[in-house]
């Protein structure tokens, strides 16, 4: 449900809900993600719904397109289907992401599942790995250590590998 919050306390607020100022009451702020909003007249606008994650998703299935392409005109079948999948299902979740109310735990788990299908169809790809920051943004290289540049390389590097083996596997079989 969509709540205007009202008062803010510790780890609690205190709101109503949107579609009903009537219901109102204490909840805790994990099960609640804070949107930007306009308020005026009582007539509630957001500002944005969009999500740094859901921007970087079309300039990757646009690229990944571009090797559907391709593999379709080499008779590359298995490499078609796997990624073809995989674009499906981050459109599936692309449009979960900018379209559904989430606690800020089932946003940061939705976000994990985009990023780990990211991985998969980057490694499969054959493409440059994409080192994000502990929020699943694109990481600024600037503000990071190289130390932990190179961990979290080695960490999407051993996790995609293992992924993209488990897809043809299971492709195959």
């Amino acid at each position: 449900d969509g709540v205007h919050v009202r008062e803010e306390c510790d780890e609690w607020y205190f709101g109503s809900l949107a579609s009903n100022s009537q219901v109102s009451g204490i909840f805790p702020k994990i099960f609640v993600h804070l949107k930007p909003v306009i308020v005026d007249n009582n007539q509630v606008t957001s500002i944005t719904n969009e999500d740094s994650l859901a921007n970087d998703l079309i300039g990757v299935l646009r690229e990944w397109a571009h090797h559907i392409e391709q593999f379709y005109k080499d008779d590359q079948k298995v490499k078609v289907n796997i990624v073809s999948k995989l674009m499906t299902d981050l459109i599936r979740h692309r449009h979960r992401l900018m379209c559904s109310s989430h606690t800020q735990e089932e946003l940061i788990e939705l976000k994990q599942t985009i990023v780990d299908l990211i991985d998969q169809g980057t490694r499969l790809l054959q493409l440059d790995l994409i080192i994000r920051d502990q929020n699943l943004n694109v990481a600024n290289s600037s503000d990071t250590s190289t130390h932990e540049l190179l961990n979290s390389l080695m960490r999407i590097e051993k996790k995609s590998l293992h992924d993209v083996n488990h897809l043809f596997k299971s492709k195959i079989t």
